[in-house]
């Protein structure tokens, strides 16, 4: 104990630097030993963008030319967000190896061609992306120190988040999550620091982070929106009750960072695509997908409480039911839900709409809108699907959060709430306009882990008063 309180004892700069190195050693041992993915899905299409982007210096769409909308006059688009190609790009562009296994990668495309045929070496990408995951965790541990002050949480919170295995699971693969945890948790670290101390230098900071997280995976564009409403009514509150701006400047600072970051792009996009925005395509593309589920009976959506249990829902669901009321749920089921909305009702949406640019609000019409009850309804399994992020801790986390969400409103810790939203958020709207599987809501993993962190120290602590009173006792009673 007396090994822990030293560290615990340094200033917090020393501990930053421990934590990053702790982080980093956790995350490499677990990369070494985990069994490497060979290049499949989306890992190849963010190759496909990156590689031209490198050889060209002209973004393209990729894979998903065929879908988005009509190319600019050099081969320009605009289907995915910018930064995490431009990252692979880079890499690349250093690496000659990480190089040709993206062009073998893309000209093979299936994974056991790949395998076959291709040489993979990924080394400069893992070690750069197992930077970049104990990056998140510092981030994690410095936003625990601003909440709580308390460095036996903030160290556990790290330990419970970096031994799940997803940050070096993310390291390993091409995947944009290695780039949006880092930004994400970095954004949410100045969001906490801003509302804490209103300094102008944080705001920027937030906005800069968040700016950079919209460019990586256009969705965050929507948590802007909405943290900006959420942020412009405490503002106004602060301006009316205690009569200072400068929450309300520090907001303005922050929404300029997003600005000056995003905008750029937008008008790239613009003057190339004659369409101001960060993205296009992909929106319609995952709604089709979506809307398929709304084609849900009754009796599935009772199943799908047990089915989507992680680890042995699927099993369960098969002792307990009848095949037909849970095989549409089969991510591989020809008839089921995914695959038709993939293969049947994104085609003939696209068809009925027109045009790519009139699909995404022909499915909002005649789809989410016209059957909103059913919508909202079938939103809540899917949400329910894809909350599995502590894996095999199951539902414990999210009780932990519960008494800790008690815990931080009776000790006047607000700004936890503030922290905890975002991620919440998402999770709510990746089910209502997506297929929603967990890995869309990794960074639920900083919240619940500080509250598991929090549940766990308390169980000890009074399991440790309940022990030192019996002893107490005992020797009262000699």
């Amino acid at each position: 104990m007396a090994f822990f309180k030293n560290i615990f004892d340094l200033p917090i700069y020393k501990q930053a630097v421990l934590v990053f190195m702790f982080a980093l050693a956790i995350v490499a041992t677990q990369l070494f030993f985990l069994e490497k993915e060979t290049p499949y899905a989306d890992n190849i299409s963010y190759m496909a963008v990156a590689l031209p982007l490198l050889e060209t210096g002209v973004f393209e769409d990729g894979n998903f030319k065929h879908t988005a909308l009509k190319p600019g006059p050099n081969n320009e688009g605009m289907f995915f967000a910018p930064l995490y190609p431009a990252f692979l790009s880079i890499l690349m562009g250093i690496d000659e190896g990480f190089r040709e296994t993206a062009r073998c990668s893309i000209e093979f495309y299936k994974p056991v061609v790949i395998e076959e045929k291709c040489s993979l070496n990924f080394t400069l990408l893992w070690v750069v992306q197992s930077l970049l995951a104990a990056l998140s965790c510092l981030f994690i541990w410095l936003t625990a120190q601003a909440l709580f002050e308390r460095a036996p949480l903030s160290w556990l919170t790290v330990l419970l988040v970096a031994t799940l295995g997803t940050h070096a699971y993310f390291a390993s693969i091409v995947m944009l999550e290695a780039l949006v945890l880092p930004l994400f948790y970095g954004c949410c670290y100045y969001l906490i620091l801003s509302v804490k101390n209103c300094k102008w230098s944080y705001g920027l900071l937030t906005g800069l982070f968040c700016g950079a997280l919209i460019l990586t995976k256009s969705s965050f564009l929507y948590l802007a929106y909405f943290m900006s409403a959420v942020l412009i009514c405490c503002a106004i509150y602060q301006v009316i009750k205690h009569r200072h701006t400068r929450a309300l400047r520090c907001l303005v600072v922050g929404l300029c960072g997003i600005a000056l970051v995003v905008g750029p792009w937008v008008y790239r996009n613009h003057i190339k695509l004659d369409h101001a925005a960060v993205a296009f395509g992909y929106g319609s593309f995952t709604l089709a997908q979506r809307v398929a589920y709304n084609d849900m009976r009754m009796d599935e959506w009772w199943v799908s409480w047990i089915y989507g249990i992680p680890g042995e829902g699927d099993s369960i669901a098969a002792k307990l039911f009848t095949e037909d009321k849970y095989d549409r749920w089969e991510w591989e089921n020809p008839d089921g839900f995914y695959q038709q909305g993939n293969h049947v009702l994104r085609p003939k949406t696209l068809e009925l709409a027109g045009s790519q640019e009139a699909q995404l609000g022909y499915l909002l019409k005649n789809y989410v809108l016209a059957d909103l009850p059913q919508h909202i309804l079938t939103t809540f399994p899917i949400v329910y699907r894809g909350m599995w992020v502590f894996e095999l801790w199951v539902f414990i986390p999210y009780i932990a959060f519960m008494f800790f969400c008690l815990h931080c409103y009776r000790s006047q810790h607000y700004a936890y709430f503030l922290y905890a939203l975002p991620p919440w958020f998402l999770l709510g709207l990746h089910g209502f306009v997506s297929v929603n599987i967990p890995r869309y809501n990794i960074i639920l993993q900083a919240c619940l882990g500080m509250a598991l962190a929090w549940a766990i120290l308390t169980l000890l602590q009074r399991s440790s008063k309940i022990y030192s009173d019996s002893n107490q006792k005992v020797s009262d009673t000699q």
